[in-house]
């Protein structure tokens, strides 16, 4: 038996029927756009954290599946590296980031790695990123409405292009919001310097800053190149979901550490062996062939040893097995006399006499020092790994070869990426008591600590001076972007000493147009015992740089006359 139904019952039975219609055509178009194709349903870009706990590759990504990696997703692991000290972070941080380029877009992990490592191509085909400061201050200028002027004033200020570049771009108004940056249209462009004013004007948030940085050629956020390789052997054994259970997670902290260990070795063992990351992580690239009627310059290659040889892998031979084969199958006697293909000189050595005796020789003759190296025992060649089977010795390692100087910091440098906002660099002089000056001997921007810049840039701000002081002999050396009067003194060592037309330090003494330069100068310590007037002398100096065992066989050699090299 039906029930009688009322109009206004039936009426508010439609009403309630149509809104459930709705609510369930609403929920399936929910449906139908989560799984509509990832181009459709952009995710979030600016809030991108590989540091996230528990990083998930694929939900933790900025961009979806198939969908090119967004330039901002590496500026964010640059900055977030950037900012981080220790070495273990810093591979984790960019193996979060690699997982998700491997699984969501595996064609930009080539793209990737070479922007990791501010590169465009293998080392041995000699692309290099290194664009002028002015061209990128010019590029700057005319993507951000700033003036050429006021960009070159602010970078002396931070010390850092790429952080000039953040700051006018976020500060720069756009009618429209260009195309967002990718990682391979930024390799790419990279490869075209001539489209860089493009690139500034598609920069959101931090890219402007690494995209400085890449272009000329200082990235300088801390990534090593072995972290790197490091990195992409763990992205490729990590979990791809840890929300999935796999064969890795019952495994024991250590051997889990293991593993990863292992995989980090591999890839640098086949980066070591074929130094082409085309090869090792997507695909084969043909090189160029070199034109030989363009070489101007006469080369020999010194061989001093063999890794494989006529299909047979050498590796796992001792050294003394490796030298024979080398030996056998060339005929160094003719090749030598060309000048083209020489056997690099080598000496069996039983006791540190004969090492010493070989290292003297080796430094007249101008070498650096000596590679010291297992013959018999332990002495196959390990590929990516330090081993104390081979040492080497340069003989600023050794007491009384290197030469210790007290010189007087008279200028300074301001210190770009990790150094910037304090000095990165001094220039040094001696002093000549004769003529009561202070002479330039050298720049100097290693054996500091960051805690050392700091201290330095802090103690040496109350001796600025506007100009150099009149007893500062400064010649060619006069580019410093701040100076000093003198007051500090400094210990220093050197490789060697060497003659230079840009420093004044013994002119006149040691060579009647050039000055006295060190080579390879690194700090040591401060010296607060010494006062300026007590630092080495200029005559000191030039007598230093006449008793080296190279310069007096080099005036023996030339009937007397010094032929040293220049050096800037």
């Amino acid at each position: 038996k039906k029930s009688a139904t009322s109009k206004p019952e039936k009426k508010q039975a439609n009403k309630i029927a149509a809104e459930v219609k709705e609510v369930e055509k609403s929920d399936q178009e929910k449906k139908t756009a989560a799984e509509a194709p990832s181009e459709q349903q952009p995710k979030e870009e600016s809030g991108y954290n590989p540091g996230k706990a528990r990083y998930d590759p694929i939900e933790d990504a900025s961009w979806s599946s198939g969908q090119p990696v967004p330039y901002l997703a590496l500026a964010k692991t640059f900055e977030a590296i950037e900012a981080t000290p220790g070495r273990l972070r810093i591979l984790e941080l960019l193996c979060n980031f690699l997982r998700s380029v491997r699984l969501l877009s595996p064609k930009d992990l080539l793209p990737c790695v070479y922007l990791c490592l501010n590169q465009l191509a293998p080392a041995y085909e000699a692309v290099e990123l290194g664009v002028g400061d002015s061209v990128l201050i010019k590029a700057m200028a005319l993507s951000t409405g700033s003036t050429v002027d006021k960009i070159r004033q602010r970078a002396q200020v931070v010390g850092d292009l790429g952080a000039v570049s953040e700051s006018l771009r976020s500060r720069q108004a756009v009618m429209c919001q260009p195309k967002p940056l990718t990682v391979a249209g930024v390799f790419q462009r990279l490869r075209e310097v001539s489209k860089i004013q493009s690139l500034l004007v598609s920069c959101r948030q931090c890219e402007a800053k690494y995209l400085i940085r890449s272009l000329s050629g200082r990235l300088r956020i801390g990534l090593a190149e072995l972290s790197v390789l490091s990195a992409l052997g763990h992205a490729f054994v990590r979990s791809p979901n840890l929300k999935t259970p796999d064969a890795s997670r019952g495994q024991s902290a250590d051997s889990w550490k293991r593993r990863q260990d292992e995989a980090a070795l591999l890839v640098r063992t086949a980066y070591c062996r074929c130094p082409n990351y085309d090869l090792l992580v997507l695909t084969t690239r043909k090189r160029k062939d070199a034109d030989a009627g363009s070489i101007k310059v006469q080369v020999c290659v010194f061989v001093f040893d063999i890794l494989y040889y006529n299909g047979e892998s050498l590796v796992e031979k001792s050294l003394r097995q490796r030298r024979k084969v080398l030996r056998d199958g060339f005929n160094f006697a003719e090749t030598e006399q060309a000048g083209h293909f020489a056997l690099a000189k080598w000496q069996d050595c039983s006791d540190t006499e004969e090492i010493q005796v070989f290292l003297d020789e080796a430094i007249r003759g101008n070498c650096e020092g000596l590679m010291l190296k297992a013959l018999d025992t332990e002495a196959t060649y390990e590929i990516a790994k330090r081993s104390h089977s081979w040492l080497k010795l340069k003989k600023d390692y050794v007491d009384g070869v290197g030469d210790t100087l007290d010189l007087v910091v008279v200028g300074g440098y301001h210190g770009t990426g990790k150094r910037a906002g304090k000095l990165g660099g001094f220039l040094l002089a001696c002093y000549n008591p004769d003529d009561e000056e202070y002479q330039t001997v050298c720049k100097i921007g290693t054996g500091f600590s960051d805690e050392d810049l700091d201290a330095f840039t802090r103690d040496l701000a109350e001796h600025r001076v506007a100009a150099p002081k009149p007893y500062v002999r400064c010649g060619g050396a006069s580019n410093a972007d701040v100076w000093f009067d003198p007051a500090i003194v400094w210990e220093v060592k050197a490789a060697d000493l060497s003659l230079s037309p840009a420093y004044m330090a013994a002119i006149g003494l040691a060579d009647p147009r050039r000055g006295v330069s060190l080579r390879f100068p690194r700090f040591v310590r401060r010296r607060e015992d010494k006062r300026p007037e007590e630092a080495t002398t200029a005559a000191q100096l030039a007598e230093m740089y006449s008793s080296q065992e190279v310069v007096k066989s080099a005036a023996a050699t030339a009937g007397g006359q010094n032929e040293d090299e220049d050096y800037y």
